[in-house]
């Protein structure tokens, strides 16, 4: 919608604008239009899949998967914020996803998995990684 009306008041004519009086109202809507394709760019869009198996980590930006060993993990921190808990996975060196992935967790996927494949590689990551 924002776009829309970013375009909109580009090619419109300078009277026919949200505010015939002033000028600047065309770059205004697209500078806040550029700023929210920023913001969206750098934090919804960088967010991956993280799924589980038995000794691995699989991630997915929903186009390709990409499969880590819980060895090849640095370090795992978690970011709380009110309505959900951010997690970034810190690699020992370069994925194809890059060295940090962030995720966030889905908790009843999670507890299954544990439950399911046990996961004591896993377990020993959240433990000993934790936040370094």
């Amino acid at each position: 919608m924002l776009g829309l009306t970013a375009i909109a008041t580009i090619f419109s004519e300078d009277y026919l604008g949200p505010f015939p009086s002033l000028s600047f109202s065309k770059y205004f809507f697209l500078i806040i239009f550029i700023l929210y394709f920023l913001l969206i760019y750098f934090t919804i869009l960088r967010l991956k899949r993280v799924e589980l198996s038995q000794d691995q980590i699989l991630v997915s930006n929903f186009f390709k998967t990409y499969a880590y060993r819980f060895s090849d993990i640095e370090s795992l921190k978690r970011l709380n914020f009110i309505l959900f808990k951010l997690w970034i996975i810190k690699l020992k060196y370069k994925g194809k996803f890059g060295r940090r992935i962030p995720f966030i967790l889905n908790k009843v996927q999670m507890n299954y998995s544990l439950e399911y494949f046990g996961f004591s590689n896993f377990n020993e990551v959240l433990n000993l990684q934790m936040d370094k």
